[in-house]
């Protein structure tokens, strides 16, 4: 009997598909994997992040509003002021809702060690925004366009480094992000 080359590939097709299922059946058959359930995070846990994450919006939001007023044709340094101390206001409620947003237990690092707690890291970087603020609304005062093209640029940079510090607090994860943000620009 005699088969051609269609009919010869069509039986090996048949034959490879076959042991193809038969080596592949038992785990075919097999049931499906349950997926891991991630625990839920308590709501008020949920809302403290939420709250953080807004007053880091409003932060950002009010330093940009004094950047672009500083750098106006002809800026107004009580508005300024205003827009300072709503600043000051905005940075302790960050300050405060990433204070209870933390994750309530100190998690270990590299080697066991503990790894420190990044709300200190965030005042210090709040604390750094708000000076030079200061220093920018006091150069915007004394009309030294150069000054505040260099405060402006030094108050983007304290909101680059505050953002770098900020994802341990949103995310609930232990280990530091310092670098990450920053990394990429």
């Amino acid at each position: 009997m005699r088969i051609n080359k269609l009919t010869s590939t069509a039986i090996a097709v048949v034959a490879c598909g076959s042991l193809a299922l038969g080596a592949a059946g038992p785990a075919l058959a097999a049931p499906e994997p349950r997926p891991a359930v991630k625990p839920v995070e308590p709501k008020a846990v949920v809302q403290q992040r939420l709250d953080t994450a807004g007053a880091l919006g409003e932060t950002f939001t009010l330093v940009a509003r004094i950047g672009k007023e500083a750098q106006a044709k002809s800026p107004d340094v009580k508005t300024l002021r205003s827009l300072q101390q709503q600043l000051q206001k905005s940075s302790d409620q960050l300050l405060r809702s990433a204070r209870k947003a933390r994750p309530s237990h100190p998690a270990a690092g590299p080697a066991g060690r503990a790894v420190p707690d990044p709300t200190a890291e965030i005042k210090q970087a709040l604390d750094k925004l708000v000076k030079d603020v200061t220093k920018l609304i006091a150069d915007v005062a004394r009309k030294d366009t150069a000054a505040v093209v260099m405060d402006v640029a030094a108050t983007l940079m304290d909101l680059k480094d505050l953002l770098a510090k900020i994802p341990p607090v949103l995310t609930g994860a232990a280990a530091q992000s310092a670098g990450t943000v920053g990394a990429a620009g």
